[in-house]
C-alpha cells in the first residue's frame, strides 16, 4: 500500500500554504514546510510529527524549525502535487539530515501561537 498524506489544515498561508498540518491513512500526524516549486505544483518538505510535538508549536513553546529537525531523526519526504484536495504520496524516505537552507529561521513561531502574540 502506498503511503499517503491528507491535508487537515494550513497552519501558515502566504501566497499560497506554508505550512500544512496532514495525516496518512493509518492516523499519523505529518508537518509539511512549503519548498520552491519546481513547475506550476506545491512542493513539501514533510516530517511525521507526534501529537506533543503539534501541541508545542500551537502553544508557542517552540519553534517551527526545532519542531522539523526533532521530526526528521527518523527520517523525512520531499514531495510534490499540483492538486491539494487529494491524497498526496509519499514515497523515498529520505535518512539524511535536512539542509539548512530547506529549513526556516530560527525563532519562527506559527501567527497566532501564545510566544507570537507575545513578541509583538
Amino acid at each position: 500500500m502506498q503511503l499517503s498524506i491528507e491535508i487537515k489544515s494550513i497552519l501558515a498561508y502566504y501566497d499560497g500554504p506554508d505550512v500544512i498540518a496532514a495525516s496518512d491513512q493509518f492516523g499519523n500526524q505529518y508537518l509539511g514546510l512549503a519548498q520552491e516549486p519546481r513547475s506550476l505544483s506545491f512542493r513539501f518538505l514533510i516530517v511525521k510529527v507526534v501529537p506533543l510535538q503539534v501541541t508545542r508549536l500551537d502553544r508557542g513553546t517552540a519553534d517551527l524549525r526545532s519542531v522539523i529537525n526533532e521530526s526528521s531523526e527518523f527520517g523525512w519526504f520531499e514531495c510534490e502535487t499540483d492538486n491539494l484536495e487529494v491524497p498526496i504520496p509519499l514515497s523515498g524516505r529520505i535518512r539524511d539530515p535536512i539542509p539548512d537552507f530547506l529549513l526556516p529561521a530560527s525563532g519562527y513561531f506559527l501567527v497566532g501561537s501564545k510566544q507570537h502574540q507575545n513578541s509583538t
